[in-house]
This record gives structure tokens, sequence and C-alpha cells, in this order.
């Protein structure tokens, strides 16, 4: 079911915002954005590449046994997962930091406030204007 409505106009027009913001973005930024929006995911998939790689890297270790090798790839493995742990928790103090410096003295954040009522009135009566500058042009005529 499609939706013509002014409440769909309105989430239109936020999401060709949205789209603008994020083509005006670097890389860096989108990256960053990225990082923040799927953070469990990309410590998981981190973890992942960790153990994958550790254990492809001691794999190749001609001289080692099969045990010393899983054991191997098991410590760098666990040192990863501990570097990746760290990162995230840098990570998250940062988010936490940056929503602490726009709360107000009573530790409530404000969030801007939604005036897309006022333009969604303001195309309306500005429609009315054009409604009736046009009949009254025809009446003219």
């Amino acid at each position: 079911m499609f939706r013509k409505d002014v409440g769909k106009m309105e989430l239109d027009v936020q999401q060709r915002q949205q789209e603008a913001n994020w083509d005006d973005l670097t890389p860096r930024q989108k990256l960053s954005d990225f990082v923040r929006r799927h953070e469990y995911g990309v410590i998981v998939g981190s973890w992942a590449v960790a153990i994958t790689g550790a254990l492809r890297y001691a794999l190749k270790d001609p001289i080692q046994s099969t045990t010393q090798k899983v054991v191997q790839a098991r410590v760098w493995a666990q040192g990863l997962t501990v570097g990746i742990i760290i990162a995230a928790g840098i990570l998250t103090q940062a988010q936490r930091s940056r929503v602490y410096e726009e709360e107000d003295d009573r530790g409530v954040r404000h969030l801007p406030t939604d005036h897309s009522w006022m333009d969604v009135l303001q195309k309306r009566e500005k429609e009315k204007e054009r409604a009736k500058s046009s009949t009254l042009s025809a009446n003219e005529a």
C-alpha cells in the first residue's frame, strides 16, 4: 500500500536530506558513521577475522605439531580479542562523552525540536494563496 499523505511527503524530504548529507561526508566520516551504527557487528566481525587470521598464521608453521598450532592460534586470538574489546570501550566512551556534552546542568539531554508541522502548514498556506490568485486571475480574464 502506497501512502501519499503529508506525512509521507515529509518523510521523503527527510530521506533526501539524509542522502544529501551522506554524500557530503568524507570517506573517514562515512566509516566512522558506519562503525557507530553497527558497533556490535563490527566487533563480532573483527573477532572472527582475528581468530581466522591467527589460525591461518599458526597453521603455516611446519615445525610445530597440530596441537601447538591450535594453542598458538588461541593465544593470538585471545590477544587480538582483548585489543578489540579495548578499542570498542574507547569508541563507546567517546560516544558517551559526546552525549554528555549535549546535556544541560541537570543531566537532561535536549533533542532538537521537530518543526516539520510548521513546514506543512506553510506549504498549505502557499497553496491556498496560489489557488486564490489563480482564481482571481481567471475571474478577471
